[in-house]
C-alpha cells in the first residue's frame, strides 16, 4: 500500500495554525482542511454565503450588504499602509518586501506613471504588507505565478495574465513560482488605460 504524501508546511505558516490552535481549541488539521476548503472552492466564495443567508433572513437587503462591505473597505484602506512603505524611488536601487524583489523602472514625475518589477527574492511565499495605491494599478505577469490577494477575493496570475486594480482597493501579491515576475504600472486615475498598456508594452520589450 502506498505511503500517503502530506503537506509540508513552511515554519511562518505553521506558527500561524499553532497560534489559531491554541485560540480557537481544535486541531490543526481541522483547522487546515478547512481553511484549504474555503480557498479551493473558489465557485461559492464563504462571504457568498454570508451574504446569501443574511439577505435570506431577512436582516439586510442586498443594497444594504453592498453599502456595508463597502464601507467595511474604506475603513481598512484607512487602516492599511500606502505604497510608500516599501516602494523604491529608483534612487536608492532595489528593495525587498516579502519575497519579492521590486526595481524601480519608471518615475518620472510629468507621466503621471510610476513602473515596477516585481521578480520573486525567495520561496518563503512572504506577501506583501496589505496597502492600498493613490493610483490604479495595472499588472503584467512576463513568468512563473503570481497570487493576489483583492479585498475578499483571490487571483492567480500566470504567464502574460494581467490585473487591474482601482486606486483605494487594498490588496497585497505573493509568488508562488521560483521564476514569478511581473510588471506593475501606477497610473493616476482617470489616464486612459491604453497608456498604462503602451508603457508595460514598451518595458516588456526593453
Amino acid at each position: 500500500m502506498a505511503t500517503k504524501k502530506h503537506l509540508v508546511l513552511d515554519h511562518d505558516v505553521h506558527l500561524r495554525l499553532q497560534r489559531r490552535k491554541k485560540d480557537l481549541g481544535m486541531p490543526i488539521k481541522e483547522i487546515g482542511n478547512s481553511i484549504l476548503r474555503v480557498c479551493l472552492d473558489k465557485s461559492i466564495p464563504l462571504i457568498e454565503f454570508l451574504r446569501d443567508e443574511l439577505v435570506a433572513m431577512g436582516k439586510v437587503t442586498l443594497d444594504e450588504y453592498d453599502a456595508a462591505i463597502k464601507q467595511a473597505m474604506e475603513m481598512a484602506s484607512r487602516t492599511y499602509t500606502t505604497d510608500d512603505a516599501f516602494l523604491p524611488s529608483g534612487e536608492e536601487g532595489d528593495a525587498i518586501c516579502g519575497s519579492w524583489t521590486i526595481q524601480c523602472l519608471h518615475n518620472l514625475n510629468p507621466d503621471n506613471i510610476r513602473i515596477y518589477c516585481f521578480s520573486t527574492h525567495d520561496m518563503r511565499k512572504l506577501m506583501t504588507p496589505s496597502h492600498y495605491h493613490s493610483q490604479d494599478m495595472h499588472a503584467l505577469v512576463l513568468s512563473g505565478v503570481v497570487a493576489f490577494h483583492l479585498e475578499t477575493d483571490q487571483h492567480h496570475l500566470s504567464v502574460n495574465s494581467g490585473l487591474h486594480i482601482p486606486a483605494g482597493r487594498v490588496h497585497s501579491k505573493v509568488p508562488l513560482t521560483p521564476d514569478a515576475r511581473m510588471l506593475v504600472a501606477l497610473v493616476d486615475p482617470g489616464t486612459e488605460d491604453s497608456a498604462a498598456s503602451k508603457m508595460l508594452s514598451r518595458v516588456r520589450t526593453t
